[in-house]
């Protein structure tokens, strides 16, 4: 019985333990994929602002569409912000990136065939994640297209997914510490039960021990009175 006893509360703890794995994994992934839809929406909304900038350049202040041009003014928009801008005409040349020096644009790699360019419409931005060679790191891409007079071409803004990353090691961290805090509150009161059941079951054999005991000495009574009981029957059957 102890066996058995020991075999279920190892069964319920593996049973609690993969219910919390699969509830943590489900929330992981979700927050994930929700700071991944907000980081998106912004990177779709500073993209579409700035293609909406460069389409609408008052002539007088109009730049010219060239690296020599665009990067300074790329790198002066992008000043405050954690985002990475790149200018990109419709050949696929990089014409400014606000995390290259204007000699890394110009000899940057052609980027017509990346997936967010390819995918991205007048009506749909084009998005993509993946590893950046030049940062080394996951990042999340959108692509919106514009048109300037005799020019046309890409936005794209993109963020690293480091930070996402960071936050769901935290969510993972406070996952782990509470998973470990419920695991050993639920080894205490297992335990604590262990030790009422044994000690409920210990009170009850005691008890039967008892009755068996009490029972075994009636019946050892008894025997003991019956030669007694036989010799007064012979006595009155004598008399009678």
């Amino acid at each position: 019985m102890k066996k058995y006893y020991k075999f279920g509360w190892v069964l319920v703890i593996a049973l609690i333990l993969s219910l919390f794995a699969g509830i943590a994994y489900y929330l992981e992934s979700q927050v994930k994929s929700w700071m991944q839809e907000v980081v998106r929406n912004e990177l779709i909304q500073d993209a579409e602002t700035l293609s909406s900038l460069l389409t609408n350049f008052s002539p007088d202040f109009s730049p010219e569409f060239t690296p020599e041009s665009l990067d300074p003014l790329i790198d002066r928009l992008n000043k405050n912000s954690n985002n990475r801008i790149t200018i990109i005409d419709s050949s696929g040349n990089v014409l400014a990136d606000s995390e290259l020096t204007l000699n890394e644009v110009l000899s940057s790699e052609n980027h017509k065939n990346s997936p967010e360019f390819l995918s991205a419409s007048n009506t749909v931005p084009g998005e993509s994640i993946r590893h950046s060679l030049t940062l080394k790191q996951d990042m999340l891409y959108v692509a919106v297209p514009f048109q300037a007079e005799g020019f046309s071409g890409f936005v794209r803004v993109s963020h690293s997914l480091a930070d996402i990353d960071k936050y769901t090691h935290k969510l993972r961290t406070i996952q782990k510490t509470v998973g470990l805090i419920g695991l050993l509150i639920l080894s205490i009161i297992i335990t604590l039960s262990y030790g009422f059941i044994q000690r409920h079951n210990n009170s009850q054999k005691k008890k039967l021990q008892k009755q068996v005991e009490q029972k075994t000495k009636s019946l050892l009574d008894i025997q003991k009175c019956r030669p007694l009981v036989y010799l007064w029957m012979n006595s009155l059957n004598m008399w009678l």
